[in-house]
């Protein structure tokens, strides 16, 4: 468990497991606006993969206002 102060400053508790089932919910939500048939990380991928035209909205769900999404490869810089 992790200590945190909130916003009146008294510690607080923070469950790191909790956290990461919000984070994943809240994308998974986000996603699903876009697609209600979502279910999983697996659809998730599928989506970005399918619909680079849907990039904008998905990074704007995730809270990524830049740069691309990592689904599809990246250019390589090697020649």
């Amino acid at each position: 468990m992790f200590v945190d102060l909130d916003e009146d400053g008294d510690n607080r508790l923070l469950n790191p497991i909790a956290m990461t089932h919000a984070a994943q919910n809240a994308i998974l939500d986000g996603v699903r606006k876009l697609d209600p048939t979502v279910e999983n990380f697996t659809d998730v991928d599928r989506i970005v993969r399918n619909h680079p035209e849907w990039d904008l909205r998905i990074r704007k769900a995730l809270g990524r206002q830049n740069g691309a999404l990592s689904a599809r490869p990246e250019p390589s810089s090697h020649r």
